[in-house]
């Protein structure tokens, strides 16, 4: 497994490597004008002078310890390949428990839906992409298993990972993920949901491995214990405090859903008809074709400046060591952050100097 992983991280730096030196030596433009709402936003950066194609680039991730995220994957086409079951919600559960154990990562709220998954999660030991790539890789080759199917299952665009700022920004998005089955018009309360879906932070699941995929004999446990968080953010709330901040933020948005579906005379599906939706179907909803990637959504103006400012000097900083790096020099110094090129092919990383806000 781990041959087949660093054999693909390879042909991702050898494209990477292809496109940076095609790319320009200019900077990147100002991602946003200073101040803003008030509101949390998602913060649209983009680098187009840097990187001409954005359809096809992939810029490299700064990955930091203690750092809190809202993580998005969506399956291939849109399709219902996730839809609710006993035999998914088994696997999904199971998977996401071992990625979670054996990469450090702490779990705060998740959500699956039939066609994407959502989650808030704080990277303790700096491993996110491992995660991703855990979770990601055991869920598809055990639904394809299960379904009967070869073919990719996720979409091949790379898992939204956008970096959450203070306790409020985690409170706007961990009701957004715990909510997201009503807010989609498909059940009256997140309770409801028939699929995997977290509750509150302080909760705990043990998940046994699914059978038909993972082999008895193998190296995955037969059994896996998942806590659900509360975020460093939030550390000084105790958990009984945090529950509540986070109960009434998502009321708010139940009620506002349910008083919307009310005033368009749109019913909700309820859970009986979304675990008898086609796994063919796709989302009825418009998809934006190359769009902006969110990087961050931080509602504080100088916490948001000072993040943009951090990952415009990563991305300089990431540059130039690649270029150094494709010319043979070899004690070139990735910034710190740099993950792939410090894991897959040692390279060393910082001072810290390099990615001070």
């Amino acid at each position: 497994m781990r041959s087949e992983s660093q054999s693909a991280l390879s042909r991702f730096s050898v494209m990477l490597r292809s496109k940076l030196r095609r790319a320009p030596t200019t900077g990147p433009p100002d991602a946003c004008a200073p101040g803003g709402p008030s509101r949390v936003e998602e913060i649209k950066l983009h680098a187009t002078r840097d990187f001409p194609d954005r359809s096809q680039d992939v810029f490299p991730r700064a990955v930091r310890p203690a750092t809190t995220y809202l993580l998005t994957r969506r399956c291939v086409l849109r399709q219902f390949l996730l839809r609710p079951s006993r035999e998914t919600n088994q696997i999904v559960s199971y998977c996401l428990t071992v990625a979670a154990e054996r990469t450090g990562v702490q779990l705060h709220a998740f959500c699956a839906m039939s066609n994407h998954v959502h989650a808030v999660v704080t990277d303790i030991e700096g491993r996110l992409p491992e995660f991703l790539q855990y979770f990601h890789r055991h869920v598809a080759v055990a639904m394809n298993a299960s379904l009967g199917r070869t073919e990719n299952f996720w979409a091949a665009t790379q898992a939204s990972v956008v970096e959450l700022g203070d306790s409020n920004d985690v409170l706007e998005k961990m009701p957004y993920v715990i909510a997201n089955p009503t807010a989609a018009g498909l059940v009256r309360s997140p309770q409801k949901w028939p699929g995997v879906i977290s509750k509150r932070p302080g909760e705990v699941r043990r998940s046994r491995r699914p059978s038909g995929f993972f082999r008895a004999e193998g190296t995955m446990p037969e059994f896996a214990t998942l806590r659900f968080e509360k975020p460093p953010q939030m550390a000084h709330f105790d958990l009984a405090t945090a529950n509540l901040l986070l109960f009434k933020s998502i009321s708010m948005k139940v009620h506002a859903t349910r008083v919307w579906a009310l005033k368009t005379r749109r019913p909700f599906a309820g859970p009986k008809a979304v675990m008898k939706m086609a796994l063919s179907r796709s989302a009825a909803t418009d998809e934006t074709i190359k769009g902006r990637n969110p990087k961050f959504a931080i509602g504080n103006p100088e916490k948001r400046q000072a993040a943009i400012s951090r990952w415009r000097t990563f991305l300089l900083a990431y540059r130039e060591a690649m270029h150094q790096w494709v010319r043979g020099v070899r004690d070139i110094r990735f910034p710190e952050g740099t993950w792939m090129m410090s894991r897959v092919h040692r390279a060393t990383c910082g001072p810290p100097a390099l990615c001070a806000a």
